[in-house]
């Protein structure tokens, strides 16, 4: 987990150190990581860079026609408690970590 999180985590947050340092009059910047990233990052932007929570908001990731992708209503069942799971695991590491 190391490599895959903290690792690629130190990659982009040395990228935004250096578009901070060497771009003026940028007005705001995205970080698009996936879920398993999101506390190191939140933990890191606090600590590292004084930024602080103030809100957030969730967008589709992914959207699907269950039979376009050839998938039975149980499998799509499935796949949404899979999905919901790993998210809400996510969200209690989090609060965990502050």
């Amino acid at each position: 987990m190391g490599v895959i999180v903290i690792d690629r985590n130190t990659a982009v947050l040395d990228d935004l150190r250096a578009v901070l340092k060497n771009e003026k009059g940028v007005g705001s910047i995205a970080l698009f990581y996936g879920a398993g990233h999101l506390p190191d990052l939140e933990e890191r932007l606090t600590r590292e860079f004084g930024y602080r929570f103030e809100s957030d908001r969730w967008f589709p990731a992914i959207s699907m026609e269950v039979a376009k992708a050839g998938m039975t209503p149980q499998q799509a069942r499935q796949y949404r408690q899979m999905m919901t799971q790993m998210i809400d695991r996510q969200k209690t590491a989090g609060k965990r970590a502050k």
